[in-house]
């Protein structure tokens, strides 16, 4: 029987209409058969602390939860990359999106500077 990725994701409990879906049907399925196969392989993720349209301190810490949960579980090397502006709320450094990257550390995931528009 083939191995249905969407009700595999939904059973892990994530919602299609998760806007990182696709990330976590990688998570769930490619990493533990690459590493099953002897391969090596590094993620890479672009405008940390977080993508999404939703501005909600709890939505932002529940994505990230998420997303190291997997990469820690996978035991997959990941360098993410900062999108400095996104640091910032009308001028001012913002904590809590700091703090959304010393998760990304803590996890033992390296961060690089994707870079700073102004």
């Amino acid at each position: 029987m083939p191995l249905n990725l969407r009700h595999l994701a939904i059973s892990k409990g994530f919602s299609p209409n998760d806007q990182h879906f696709d990330y976590c049907l990688l998570c769930l399925v490619f990493l533990p058969a690459s590493a099953r196969a002897g391969r090596q392989l590094a993620v890479t993720i672009d405008d940390l602390p977080v993508v999404t349209s939703i501005k909600s301190k709890g939505i932002h810490q529940s994505i990230t939860r998420r997303l190291l949960g997997h990469i820690k579980n996978s035991q997959t090397p990941v360098i993410a990359f900062v999108n400095e502006k996104k640091l910032y709320s009308n001028g001012e450094l913002n904590e809590n999106a700091v703090e959304l990257l010393r998760n990304w550390l803590r996890a033992g995931c390296d961060q690089g500077n994707q870079y700073r528009t102004v």
